[in-house]
């Protein structure tokens, strides 16, 4: 099960009004398509940890990015006996900085980096 920020949450995150760049439901669709992934369910608050408690998952993943941040919900999911996975980020990927690297005007590939 993937929890994914509905589009009025990502706005909650302060990210600008111009995101998100895909809607919830394109964001769902390309998730869902994952084979790993049974179900997508969205929140719509500004953090996951209502879903958290909710789904009591075995396992938390968030990106490794969120190492220094702490990982919301950790400690609820360590409690229950769960395990926290922080999975590694591909550089030069994130939405960020793609949207900037368009604003730049840069016809090179992040692959090309």
């Amino acid at each position: 099960m993937v929890g994914l920020n509905t589009d009025a949450s990502v706005r909650l995150l302060g990210k600008g009004d111009d995101r998100p760049i895909n809607g919830e439901q394109d964001r769902a669709a390309v998730v869902g398509g994952l084979a790993s992934v049974d179900y997508v369910v969205f929140f719509d608050e500004e953090n996951p940890l209502n879903l958290i408690k909710k789904v009591s998952p075995d396992v938390l993943a968030k990106g490794e990015d969120w190492a220094d941040r702490g990982v919301i919900g950790s400690e609820f999911v360590s409690k229950q006996g769960g395990c926290v996975k922080l999975i590694p980020l591909l550089a030069g990927r994130s939405t960020t900085n793609v949207v900037e690297r368009i604003k730049d005007g840069l016809e090179q590939s992040p692959l090309e980096a």
